[in-house]
């Protein structure tokens, strides 16, 4: 049945009761408005999850925000601890996994130690140079216990936190003090990653 048709019948006789029109009259502009509508939904939907999968994709090629979590042989400060134990588990482990030791001297007191600590974490470049290259140990220094046997074996420390790069002969190759690292309430990630970079181990050791 054609539309003509039922146009037709409504202009030839236009008293005609409206239930005895041919329904595809009305139908056909309800069937238009559907699909009009459907239309309008899913443009909405393409513009409304493109930027979702844009910014996902984003996150997956950007190393700072990828967590690659930096590997902690100790990763608390606790004054019951035996660093000197500490340092000889990291070590053959080390030699093992031909990393470099990073011995980060400070205690749960220091508000610049848990803000390292944060960064180490969080920073993804930075988490990622760790992971690849250091085995991190926690030593506490505090009023408790100051393990002071186990320090003097080092540089002594101008302030807290406090890192020590070890080679996994256990021989000192960098005593870093972290406030040339800080940048305002944080650390700046250029320098953090110069350091991270110039003591890693020689590519050649890694293969």
């Amino acid at each position: 049945m054609e539309d003509g048709m039922c146009r037709t019948d409504f202009e030839q006789n236009p008293n005609l009761p409206i239930h005895k029109l041919r329904p595809v009259i009305f139908l056909r502009p309800f069937m238009k408005l559907h699909f009009a509508l459907t239309l309008a939904l899913a443009c909405v939907a393409m513009v409304t999850l493109a930027p979702l999968q844009t910014s996902s994709l984003a996150a997956e090629s950007d190393p700072k925000t990828t967590q690659v979590a930096p590997v902690y042989v100790v990763d608390r400060y606790d004054p019951k601890r035996r660093p000197e134990a500490d340092l000889k588990a990291a070590l053959k482990r080390a030699e093992a996994e031909n990393k470099r030791i990073l011995v980060q001297a400070g205690g749960d007191w220091c508000g610049w130690c848990k803000l390292l600590d944060k960064y180490f974490r969080e920073n993804g470049r930075v988490a990622a140079a760790l992971a690849a290259d250091y085995l991190i140990i926690k030593v506490n220094y505090s009023d408790e216990n100051r393990n002071e046997d186990f320090f003097k074996q080092f540089p002594p420390a101008e302030g807290y936190p406090h890192l020590y790069v070890l080679d996994a002969s256990g021989k000192l190759l960098r005593s870093q003090g972290t406030g040339e690292l800080e940048e305002g309430r944080g650390y700046n990630e250029d320098k953090v990653l110069r350091v991270l970079r110039q003591w890693a181990p020689p590519a050649a050791a890694k293969k």
